[in-house]
């Protein structure tokens, strides 16, 4: 009897230790706990890793592609503008049609109104000359006036000064007028108080000018077309033409290249690279490129805004 017991019991844990055996081996199977390592296969959270691939926050770095804010530098471009510069001022023809003032580029040197150097003030008739044919102006020969005033004669302004002092050859019709040393007190202070405040960049108050064409620039005496009727902007390099002349130091505006200021007849493309084709005025004036930029009683004149005069 305890042999038979023995062996069902030794039958008995034999069937249980293959049945644990079998269930062990389900529970290694159903180690969906491991196979459904899901958990790492739907590793979504390193493949959905979305937060990564969907870095659209490095990717959508529009953030720094939109920056936008430097590639529509148009906040510095518009300081080439300074011009006020590329966000160009649309130009207001004056009521008056003058040439100089009617946007237009009535000679068809690629130069309008101010930027012309044939013109001085909005009240300038002639865009394609250096006479002004202001009636009442250009009459002056012997004795020179403020010659941005629009008027001939030195009532009004307190200038008077000998041709001769302003050429650097006098004339022989004029050598026996006048006395060379009065050459250094003819500039008086009222002449200055008085004209320089409507000099153009580039000229003294007499019309002796820097006028360019290029980068070729000349001192031209254009303030008498009776004096040099053949001087033109065609003809600025010819002495014969276009009589020299030194720029009057104590009334005048002098331009400056290389210091940004632009000589009549100059674009700011014309200016030296570190010029950033923006342009520097001289006493503190307005940079412009059309009228409209300036204030009411302003006129842009060779990149600046220049006050008109008053022509009764």
């Amino acid at each position: 009897m305890r042999t038979l017991i023995t062996l069902s019991m030794l039958s008995l844990i034999v069937f249980t230790l293959a049945a644990c055996d079998d269930g062990a081996d389900s529970s290694n199977n159903t180690s969906n706990v491991n196979n459904t390592s899901n958990v790492n296969n739907t590793s979504n959270v390193n493949n959905t890793s979305n937060v990564n691939n969907t870095s659209n926050t490095n990717n959508t770095t529009t953030t720094n592609n939109s920056n936008n804010t430097n590639n529509t530098t148009t906040t510095n471009n518009s300081n080439n503008t300074n011009n006020t510069n590329n966000t160009t001022t649309t130009c207001v023809p004056d009521p008056s049609g003058y040439e100089c003032s009617d946007c237009i580029d009535n000679d068809g040197d690629g130069l309008i109104d101010g930027m012309d150097p044939g013109c001085i003030s909005s009240d300038d008739r002639l865009e394609g000359s250096f006479s002004t044919d202001i009636p009442g102006d250009d009459t002056n020969t012997t004795y020179q006036d403020c010659w941005f005033d629009g008027n001939s004669g030195g009532g009004d302004d307190g200038c008077n000064v000998h041709i001769c002092c302003i050429l650097d050859e006098c004339p022989t019709e004029y050598q026996g007028t006048y006395d060379p040393a009065s050459c250094e007190t003819a500039v008086t202070q009222d002449c200055v108080d008085n004209c320089d405040p409507f000099v153009v960049p580039g000229c003294d108050c007499f019309g002796c000018c820097t006028i360019c064409e290029g980068s070729d620039c000349y001192d031209i005496f254009i303030g008498s077309p009776r004096i040099s009727p053949e001087c033109t902007q065609d003809t600025i390099s010819d002495p014969l033409a276009c009589p020299r002349c030194t720029p009057q130091e104590e009334c005048g505006a002098p331009c400056d290249p290389a210091g940004c200021i632009l000589c009549p007849g100059m674009t700011e493309e014309d200016l030296p690279p570190e010029c950033t084709g923006e342009t520097v005025c001289p006493d503190e004036q307005q940079p412009c490129t059309v009228t409209a930029e300036c204030e009411s009683g302003f006129y842009c004149a060779t990149g600046c805004c220049i006050p008109i005069p008053n022509i009764g």
